[in-house]
């Protein structure tokens, strides 16, 4: 009678899982050699949340598809002038916010991105910002 073979826990990997890696699960030798040194995510499932299946790790190229962004600071400046043209014209171009954001795609680089938001939605996208604060944080923070 044969054994079960358990393939390696990381997304794509089609090595057999020979070595175990703390928290991450049963891993192949590569991956035990090289998941300590590099971002990942153990990442369940309904499957897994049931017991039908192990959690996924998630590395390299599975992270960088999750297409998520970590913000390394909160931003410290806003931009609003006059000083672009839209076409085809627009309402109130002037008074747009550009607030810049440093940020990592997670499995990647370190880079920037300027949210451009319209005047009527900064209220309501302040108001959630502020639900999700916890309450102990003080106001001037």
């Amino acid at each position: 009678m044969h054994e079960a073979v358990e393939a390696c826990r990381v997304q794509k990997c089609l090595n057999e899982a020979s070595e175990y890696l703390m928290p991450a699960g049963d891993v192949c030798a590569e991956h035990k050699a090289t998941l300590p040194a590099k971002e990942w995510i153990l990442a369940g499932s309904e499957q897994s949340a049931t017991g039908y299946a192990q959690p996924t790790i998630l590395v390299d190229e599975s992270l960088r598809a999750l297409n998520e962004y970590v913000l390394l600071e909160p931003p410290d400046e806003v931009t609003r002038d006059g000083s672009r043209q839209y076409g085809p014209p627009e309402d109130d171009f002037y008074s747009e916010y550009r607030i810049p954001f440093r940020v990592r795609r997670r499995g990647d680089e370190e880079r920037s991105f300027t949210l451009v938001i319209r005047p009527e939605m900064m209220p309501a996208l302040a108001a959630f910002f502020c639900r999700q604060s916890p309450g102990d944080v003080p106001p001037d923070v």
